[in-house]
């Protein structure tokens, strides 16, 4: 699925956490929130999920703290504490 990348100043997304608004952004912590959404999935149609349920559309959002332990040009250490609130909908 294409995705979309834009990297402002405050909001960004790319592949790393769907839409999110960097609040924070220092040398050693970033504070963000962020949004993400997945498809629905039909269980018939899809050979990795024989006789489940269907899955329905998908939601999440919430805070993000990302502390930089230690960061080298070989060895990059980050300490990510999230926090996210995960929702479905019936939307078929």
């Amino acid at each position: 699925v294409p995705y979309l990348i834009y990297r402002g100043e405050v909001f960004r997304s790319d592949r790393e956490g769907g839409l999110r608004g960097r609040f924070l952004n220092s040398e050693k912590i970033e504070f963000d929130l962020s949004f993400s959404a997945a498809f629905p999935t039909d269980a018939d149609d899809n050979s990795a999920r024989p006789g489940m349920q269907d899955l329905d559309w998908l939601g999440e959002f919430g805070p993000r703290v990302k502390y930089h332990l230690y960061n080298t040009p070989m060895v990059k250490l980050d300490l990510e504490l999230p926090v996210r609130y995960v929702f479905s909908t019936d939307m078929q």
